[in-house]
This record gives C-alpha cells, sequence and structure tokens, in this order.
C-alpha cells in the first residue's frame, strides 16, 4: 500500500469496517480469470492486500500467497491465518526477484502517488518469474483526488496505463472498463487490467 500518511491513518482506523464492507457477496469473476492463468500451486503475491479476501481466495484455491500491505490494521486482518506469509511494507519496497507466478492489485496501487507509478511497476516486473500474469484494477480518469475520506487516489486513463505497462516491459496488456463504488458510497468507473511478463 501506499505511504501516504492520511490513507494508512483512514485503513488503520476503519479495518474492521472496511474488511467486513469488501468481503465480495458472490465469487469475484476476476478472481477466477486470473486462477485460470495461473501455474497450479504457484506462488501469488497480493500487493495491498486490504483485508485480505483475495489472499483468501487465492488460498483456498490451492496457491501460496504472499499478502503485502503498508496498513498495520488491515495486515492484521488476516493474522490468524497462519498459512498466508504477510509483509508490512508500501509498494516501494517490494525488491524480490522472478519470485511469484502472478501479482494481484485490486484497486491499491490508486492510492500511490502518481509519480511513483513506474517505480512500482519495475518493481512488480522484476518480482514476477518469466511469463509471469498481472491483474491491476484501478478506478478511471485524468486526476489525482482524495475523496471524502481523505483517501489519496491517482485515477488513470486507458493510454496512460498502457504507457506505463509497456514502459515497464509487460506485454499482452488488455485492459476493460467496468463501474463500482467506493466506501463512501460514491459511484466508479473502473480499469480492470492484465498483463504478462515475457518468457
Amino acid at each position: 500500500m501506499t505511504s501516504d500518511h492520511k490513507t494508512l491513518s483512514f485503513y488503520d482506523t476503519e479495518a474492521q469496517k472496511y474488511a467486513k464492507w469488501s468481503e465480495p457477496s458472490k465469487p469475484d469473476a476476476r478472481i477466477q480469470r486470473m486462477i485460470a492463468r495461473l501455474p497450479k500451486a504457484g506462488h501469488l503475491l497480493d500487493f495491498g492486500c486490504g483485508a485480505g479476501w483475495a489472499s483468501k481466495a487465492f488460498y483456498d484455491a490451492g496457491f501460496i500467497v504472499t499478502a503485502l500491505d503498508a496498513s498495520k490494521g488491515l495486515i492484521d486482518q488476516l493474522s490468524q491465518h497462519s498459512s498466508i506469509t504477510t509483509r508490512l511494507a508500501s509498494f516501494d519496497m517490494l525488491d524480490d526477484d522472478r519470485a511469484f507466478d502472478g501479482v494481484w492489485a485490486s484497486f491499491s496501487l490508486q492510492h500511490a502517488p502518481r509519480g511513483q507509478m513506474p517505480n512500482i511497476l519495475r518493481r512488480v516486473f522484476n518480482a514476477l518469474k518469466p511469463n509471469g500474469v498481472l491483474y491491476i484494477g484501478v478506478q478511471k480518469g485524468p486526476e489525482t483526488i482524495r475523496d471524502s475520506l481523505g483517501r489519496l487516489y491517482a485515477h488513470y486513463q486507458i493510454d496512460e496505463m498502457t504507457a506505463l505497462l509497456k514502459t515497464a516491459g509487460f506485454q499482452h496488456i488488455q485492459i476493460t472498463v467496468g463501474s463500482g463504488k467506493n466506501y463512501d458510497g460514491t459511484p466508479t468507473e473502473n480499469l480492470n487490467i492484465e498483463a504478462e511478463k515475457p518468457a
């Protein structure tokens, strides 16, 4: 997760309530798409794991899971799940080399300052094994804002994300647009992004 103080303060304070809100009410189709692209029993990094609902879904599907987040309150929501490795760290602390078959970053990277994204994507690229797969969810838009709860959001356009991923070395980039709703109730337009690291 981001190192932005206001954003971290929100998640640390609201961790338990946010955990209940973020848990999907039905199986997530994005998870199933990612599972289909990963090798059996592969190693997945949940990058900005939040309260860990995706980490648990991947673990239950038979994967080795490492969950990373900079919010101690959110990481603590996974503390009772001893089979999932947790890391209390910000995005710019990722320094693994060819360790993961997949990286899942579901609406987490948008909390990083826009200028940090090139460095973060390079770190993700290095952390993936050859042929590794990446999922990113971010909100669509041209601006950087703070929402009504004080959280930092860097919104992205399709061409901007495509260029950033290509510069980092990714290929086979696919982006679809969807809709959603923020914790504060505001509607969102979302980018669902898939990419691969070359062999």
